[in-house]
């Protein structure tokens, strides 16, 4: 890959943290090949990146591309000046900087001003910021520094402010408002009542520069915000050209051991490469090779050349291209690769009548074998038999050997196997239980294929015919069942998932024959082709096959780093007749030596050596691990490196802490390069425990653990208590207090102050302010108007805050002092207040004064003091009276007067009780009594209840009926003739007054009376006698009644019953007015009764019978 310097895609670009004030970023994008290096430096001291002060950051963004990032934290004024960021790779350096400066303008927060120089160029930042104790009203508020953002041709200009409702917002620039189109965006995102404002200034030049300004308005006001703006020397222009582009799709060419992706592209000026694959970069050279050929003009063909192909090299190999004018990728999937064979191996046992071949072959997947024989010449080769993937048959999967059932213990590992025929190559799926098995730490699935091996009969046969199936994993068979003198040759094809290989080139031709009972002696000869070092990750196991020639039959001694080898349960050694076979199982590190094989027979020695490595993880870092420069925050921890580092160079260290007697370790941060690790985000006063492993690429070792544990504390204590907070001004919604400093500072200087505060009645305290004040007097603002709250103060020093000093008592968020006054009442008459009679009377008094004002409320120039019955409340500016359930004794002149140190004043209300009227005044007189008629007079109520009658409601009582029934309730004077009563029936009458407020009760007369007249009818006539008598009359006469009733008789009626009758009829045709009467017309010897009546005004009397018929 061709090698390209630094350059900077982005030029550096300064960013504050929106949630941490406290937090920067410096943060730029450069380009280069291979992976730059990154330095910064500050006033041209080298920072150290690693630390929780400063952390840098470097990530791939696309191809050679890498954003790197500056975070500084806890933000101070020390951290002003030049930044320096160097960049450099083995083909070149660039440097630039970022001047970082803090300004504080009347009403304006701290803010950063950023400089990007790639030369000399610079962006400078001031900020206005409203003032924040305003944000509660729901105006726009300002409440975090402005960003700038550079990019290649544009910058970014975005602010932050709180404001209920959504505000709209205006940009100008100099003062002239700035119309949005091709050049100029702004946009707003919100969340809640917080928004965010941004301005995106296209195509940009240094006419840009200036002073911008950002009004934010809604119904509730507005707030601003300015940043200043100077752009100079930065030419954003991207260079004249063509970015990368792909042509075509990546194709592969593929052999037994090398594979190349091609690619067309386009681009000028040409590009530089990046490859990776599975997303790592690919850095071996050995094994991978880049090219880029020109095609012609600005077109170009790219390879990428894979060598010595393994199963391991498949994966998505990306390529990433860049030039000046930008980048470009694309992706390609390199997959199955097919089997490749090494030369084909063969020994004979003409004891056995056997021939053992052996082959090695690489695949992915690992291959099938099938071995047959054939009877002809080897210089053709018949067709391949179904079982190759050859043309375009198929055949559906059958079991050819069913999975068998196994029993085994808990804890056992298990293989389960089966055999699966078909074409093309089925895909199996294991189930346990109706669930799909897939693989995992608990499930290995292996798809193993088999070789073929092939026989080639004696020079008369034709046909090669297969032998035998042999399992990938194994490497040699031994052929059975051959004839003494047959001449054979083998040859062998592997069998994977995609198909047969081409057959390997066949041995040369072999006569089976008995080993000659007689044979020439020869020493050992050794085959020192198969011998080479070996390495293997510990728990895996590795087995030799070292092939030799000796007459007779030789010894074998196994020696490591020149102690005999002692085979164990571990390791098993084998000497044949004409191979040594060494197996370990699950080696170990201690395995790690230089393995020497020495064989003997009686005609001499030979030997052979060569050495494994068992890779391992290493040992545990060496002790002991010391903890120093320990504060309350952090401390600085140093170790010594393993004695072994596993057979692979330590990457790094892995460092972890756990608080003293908690069981969960914590990762302290990233891994650590040497042997000393800065911690930090400790918590003062905790015990912790610390433990270090180092890692190699095969894993950790055992950790290195602190001998006891370490306590954070700083060597120095919190300053002492300020003095006591006093309070020294006060509005509706603030308190400003002032305390002195504490005498003693702990031993460290005091960094500010921090402001509790709580409510009255509460015991929950609320911190005021999140970062430390500086002075000794703070305003606490956003309280409550009217609520009392108690404060506290504690000093901050680098050991942390000390103890607090408490108010003396609670203060009032209240206005500034003013004498009282009441609000709604004339200074030249009282106010009237008209209550019912039974409700409560409630008398209001809204006031002004501070500090709130003692009430007192008087009844006739009496103080009315708070009882059972009366309530006297003051909350809220309001003083308010309660009487509950007035009567008409309430009534009279209250006052309420307010009272403070400033002065006092009184008011006054005239409160009216009104009610029902009393009861008419009696007696309750009748008169005038007639038969249908009669009079009634009464008094007036003593009391008219506050309001004047407005009529008398008159009742009857007919004790016939027995019940009362009303006349009139329209009566406006204490008298009323009552009419339309029936004669002779006794009545009661009341009387009930009424008004606006209700009626009496009612006044009831005291005894019944009877309607009728005032004199009674007269009694019968005295005296009545016959005075004359004929055969046919009779003449009575009588006397006047001796009772008239009281009034003159007017007239007489005389009666008659004649015999036989019961009815008596009136004799007289008209009144009587004398005192006798004849009767005519009666029969004579007959008996009649005779009677008399007298009447007067009441009507007629009784009768008078004559005495004898």
């Amino acid at each position: 890959m061709a090698a390209s310097a630094p350059k900077f895609t982005k030029p550096p670009a300064i960013r504050q943290s929106p949630d941490d004030s406290t937090r920067l970023y410096l943060e730029c994008q450069v380009q280069g090949t291979p992976k730059p290096d990154v330095t910064w430096f500050q006033n041209e001291a080298k920072l150290s990146t690693t630390s929780t002060k400063h952390k840098q950051t470097i990530k791939v963004a696309t191809g050679n591309n890498y954003d790197v990032t500056l975070e500084i934290t806890e933000l101070g004024p020390n951290d002003a000046g030049t930044y320096k960021i160097v960049v450099k790779n083995k083909a070149g350096e660039i440097t630039a900087n970022v001047n970082l400066n803090f300004s504080n303008e009347d009403d304006a927060a701290a803010a950063p001003a950023a400089s990007s120089e790639e030369g000399k160029s610079n962006a400078h930042i001031p900020l206005n910021l409203d003032n924040q104790e305003q944000g509660s009203s729901g105006r726009p508020t300002f409440t975090q520094a402005p960003q700038v953002r550079m990019f290649e041709e544009s910058v970014l200009l975005e602010c932050r402010c709180t404001a209920e409702p959504i505000p709209s917002f205006t940009w100008t620039l100099d003062g002239k408002p700035i119309t949005m189109g091709a050049r100029y965006k702004q946009g707003i995102l919100s969340e809640g009542n917080t928004h965010t404002i941004f301005l995106e200034i296209a195509q940009l030049t240094a006419k840009d520069s200036g002073a911008y300004k950002v009004t934010a308005k809604n119904v509730k006001g507005d707030g601003v915000a300015n940043i200043q703006l100077n752009i100079e020397g930065i030419d954003f222009k991207l260079p004249e050209g063509i970015a990368p582009s792909f042509l075509n799709k990546p194709s592969i060419k593929q052999d037994a051991k090398t594979a190349t992706v091609q690619i067309d592209i386009i681009a000028d000026p040409s590009p530089s490469l990046h490859w990776t694959k599975d997303g790592k970069e690919l850095l071996n050279v050995d094994k991978v090779v880049t090219r880029i050929e020109r095609k012609g003009g600005n077109q170009y063909t790219i390879s990428l050349d894979i060598k010595n192909l393994a199963s391991s090299d498949s994966g998505v190999y990306k390529c990433t291209l860049s030039n000046e004018c930008g980048d470009n990728a694309n992706l390609k999937q390199l997959d199955k690769l097919a089997p490749a064979f090494e030369k084909l191996k063969a020994t004979k046992d003409n004891k056995q009548e056997l021939i053992k071949i052996e082959c090695r072959c690489k695949a992915k997947q690992e291959p099938k074998s099938t071995t047959s024989t054939d009877s002809g010449n080897d210089e053709e080769e018949k067709k391949p038999k179904p079982t190759q993937a050859a043309g375009n048959k198929m055949i559906a999967p059958v079991f050819a050997d069913k999975p068998k059932e196994v029993t085994a213990n808990d804890g056992d590992k298990v293989q389960v196997e089966c055999k699966v025929t078909g074409i093309p190559a089925p895909e199996i799926t294991w189930f346990l239980i109706k669930k799909e098995i897939k693989p995992s730490a608990s499930y290995s699935i292996h798809i193993c294929c088999s070789y073929e091996i092939v026989l080639k009969k004696t020079p008369d046969g034709r046909d090669w015919t297969e032998v035998a199936e042999v399992p990938g994993r194994e490497h040699s068979y031994i052929v059975p069942n051959l004839k003494e003198g047959d001449d054979v040759s083998f040859r062998i094809r592997a069998v994977n998932a995609i198909g047969p290989s081409e057959s390997s080139r066949p041995t040369d031709g072999i006569t089976v024959q008995d080993q000659p009972v007689f044979f020439m002696s020869k020493p050992p000869f050794l085959d020192l082709g198969s011998i080479k070092d070996i390495t293997v990750k510990a728990g895996k196991d590795f087995e030799l096959h070292i092939p030799y020639k000796a007459t007779p039959k030789a010894t074998a001694q196994w020696f490591v780093d020149d102690k005999e080898l002692s085979p164990d349960d571990r390791v098993n050694v084998k000497t044949l007749d004409n191979v040594v076979t060494l197996l370990n199982r699950k080696a170990e590190r201690g395995d790690t030596g230089i393995y020497k094989l020495v064989l003997k027979n009686s005609e001499g020695t030979n030997q052979v050596q060569f050495r494994v490595n068992v890779l391992s993880p290493p040992t545990k870092p060496e002790g002991p691990l010391d903890a120093t420069n320990v504060t309350a925050e952090g401390c600085t921890l140093n170790w010594k490196p393993p004695k072994d580092d596993g057979g692979n160079d330590i990457k790094h260290y892995v460092v972890e802490r756990r608080e003293a007697g908690t069981e969960k370790w914590t990762k302290v941060g990233p891994p650590v390069l040497g042997t000393t690790c800065d911690v930090r985000g400790l918590e003062d006063g905790k015990n912790y425990e610390f433990r270090v492993a180092a890692e190699n690429d095969n894993g950790l070792s055992e950790a290195l653990v602190v001998d006891t544990p370490v306590k954070a504390k700083w060597p120095f204590r919190p300053p002492d208590a300020p003095g006591t907070p006093e309070c020294i001004g006060h509005t509706s919604e603030s308190i400003t207090l002032q305390w002195a400093r504490p005498q003693n500072d702990g031993g460290n200087p005091v960094r500010g102050y921090l402001i509790e505060k709580k409510e009255k009645g509460t015991d929950r305290w609320i911190p005021v302010n999140r970062e430390p004040t500086a002075g000794t007097e703070y305003t606490v603002p956003a309280l409550v108007d009217g609520k009392e709250y108690e404060f506290r103060v504690a000093a901050v020093n680098r050991a942390g805050p000390g103890e607090y000093a408490k108010t003396e008592g609670p203060i009032q968020a209240r206005p500034p002092d003013v004498a009282p006054h009441a609000v709604g009442f004339s200074a030249f008459s009282p106010k009237e207040i008209i209550v019912r009679a039974g409700e409560d009377l409630k008398i209001t008094v809204p006031f002004v004064g501070s500090p709130a004002p003692q009430v007192t409320f008087a009844k006739n120039g009496d103080e009315i003091k708070p009882d059972g019955n009366n309530q006297v409340t003051v909350k809220d500016g309001i003083a308010e009276l309660i009487v509950p359930k007035v009567k008409a004794g309430d009534t009279g002149l209250y006052s309420c007067t307010l009272k403070n140190h400033l002065g006092q004043e009184t008011v006054q209300m005239k409160v009216i009780v009104v009610d029902k009227p009393d009861t008419p005044e009696g007696p309750l007189n009748i008169s005038d009594v007639k038969p249908d008629s009669c009079l009634l007079t009464w008094k007036p109520p003593k009391t008219d209840g506050g309001s004047p009658i407005t009529n008398y409601i008159i009742e009857k009582f007919d004790t016939k009926k027995g019940e009362w029934q009303k006349v009139s309730s329209f009566c406006r004077s204490p008298f009323y003739e009552v009419t339309g009563l029936n004669e002779g029936s006794e009545y009661k009458f009341r009387v009930s007054a009424e008004n606006l407020y209700g009626q009496s009760v009612p006044l009831e007369c005291e005894k019944p009376i009877i309607a009728k007249n005032p004199f009674d009818a007269p009694q019968g006539p005295a005296n009545v006698e016959v005075g004359k008598q004929t055969e046919n009359s009779v003449t009575l006469k009588w006397d006047k009644p001796k009772n008239d009733g009281g009034s003159k008789v007017t007239a007489y009626q005389v009666e008659i019953r004649k015999p036989d009758s019961d009815i008596w009829e009136i004799a007289n045709d008209y009144p009587i007015k004398g005192n006798d009467f004849t009767v005519d017309n009666l029969s004579t010897g007959k008996p009649y009764e005779f009677r008399v009546k007298a009447k007067n005004a009441a009507g007629w009397g009784e009768y008078t019978k004559l005495d004898r018929p």
